[in-house]
């Protein structure tokens, strides 16, 4: 995704590629990472958490338990969020 749009002239900034450096349920972290962005670059005009920690791969949703379906929702929602400052 990030090579996507940096292919179409879109400034990114990447944030945890391992567990150990990842923690998108820190709030604090979330909104001093995006401070420090909108900070250097002015602003922000896409957030996206793409974490599929406890994500359920393989299962038809028709099948899935509510619980399963929803995890991803609950835990991508804290960072799809206008950044302070923005």
């Amino acid at each position: 995704m990030a090579h996507g749009f940096a292919r179409v002239g879109a400034t990114v900034h990447l944030v945890g590629r391992t567990l150990e450096k990842l923690d998108a349920l820190n709030e604090t972290a979330i909104d001093e990472h995006a401070a420090s962005v909108v900070s250097s670059a002015g602003s922000v005009d896409i957030s996206m958490n793409v974490v599929t920690h406890n994500d359920v791969q393989g299962t038809p949703l028709v099948e899935m338990p509510l619980a399963d379906f929803g995890s991803p929702v609950r835990t991508n929602f804290l960072t799809a969020r206008r950044p302070p400052g923005a």
